[in-house]
């Protein structure tokens, strides 16, 4: 009974860290047995989970990437064994830098205990730093962009349950980060300074591959929420300006807009309203035509 009332499961087999050669059990969510009940989707395309009343609250976000216990390298599991030697030597000699700001942040935090919404933040935040060691056959801005997404999505569900301001407060910063490396991202792609074609799965979360075209929603509805930060009615305006360029590219891209997902297509055309409000109100306040 105690089994079956389980959420995870370690693996039979270790794996060993290519960095520090470290060798450790992964945890996995088991997925069968109606564990998950699916939610609605936000609009920053994250998948909500009703609370399950036999197994409880479960944040599958958090078993997403994979984490050395030892030196804390960390990146999706199709990229754990990746790194080239100067990409590893790199990654050790940051060994002790990453370990001691995730103490900070996170004190008395162990990789070897089954992971908490704590463990899943940590790994998110250590993996937007491993990601700056790869090379653009990988393309890191686009994973730092989601998995600075994922903290922050889950620094919210981590300020939920403890009530913590603490938490509030970096989530605020890598939900800042996100529209960065996202806006980012999309420029890169399009000068070819990283190679985008490999990438297993775009997200941003983890139910749903939305493709080029959810990076594309991505980049444009963060930099849009940016906007709102901004007093000086100039720098907004070149922010939606951006933004509604960035999101006016998926609708003209690839696959017929009939053939592309309905859920993203309606968020995209919402999304492009408001950003056309925002600007028209801009206008009236600049007392000019913005373009």
């Amino acid at each position: 009974m105690e089994n079956e009332l389980k959420i995870t499961f370690r693996q039979k087999n270790p794996t060993t860290c290519p960095v520090c050669h470290h060798e450790f059990y992964r945890e996995e969510l088991f997925t069968g047995r109606g564990r998950l009940i699916a939610g609605d989707l936000t609009d920053e395309l994250r998948r909500t989970y009703q609370e399950n009343s036999k197994f409880g609250t479960i944040y599958p976000l958090i078993y997403t990437l994979t984490v050395c216990p030892d030196c804390y390298y960390t990146s999706y599991q199709e990229d754990f064994s990746a790194p080239i030697k100067d990409v590893k030597t790199n990654l050790l000699e940051n060994k002790e830098e990453r370990k001691n700001r995730i103490n900070q942040l996170f004190p008395n935090i162990n990789f070897d205990d089954d992971r908490t919404l704590i463990h899943g933040a940590a790994s998110y935040i250590l993996s937007v730093t491993c990601y700056s060691f790869f090379d653009k056959r990988y393309a890191p801005t686009l994973k730092k962009a989601f998995s600075s997404i994922r903290a922050s999505w889950v620094l919210q569900d981590l300020t939920e349950e403890t009530k913590d301001h603490k938490f509030g407060y970096i989530r605020d910063i890598f939900y800042k980060k996100s529209a960065y490396f996202y806006q980012l991202a999309v420029e890169y792609s399009q000068t070819g300074k990283e190679i985008i074609d490999n990438v297993k799965n775009y997200g941003p979360d983890i139910d749903k591959n939305f493709g080029y075209d959810g990076m594309l929603y991505m980049a444009s509805l963060l930099n849009y929420k940016m906007g709102f930060l901004q007093k000086d009615p100039e720098i907004q305006a070149e922010i939606y300006i951006k933004s509604k360029r960035t999101i006016s590219k998926l609708f003209g891209l690839g696959k017929a807009s009939k053939d592309k997902p309905t859920a993203i297509l309606d968020m995209a055309k919402d999304l492009f309203t408001q950003i056309n409000d925002r600007l028209k109100g801009l206008e009236e306040v600049l007392g000019r035509s913005i373009s």
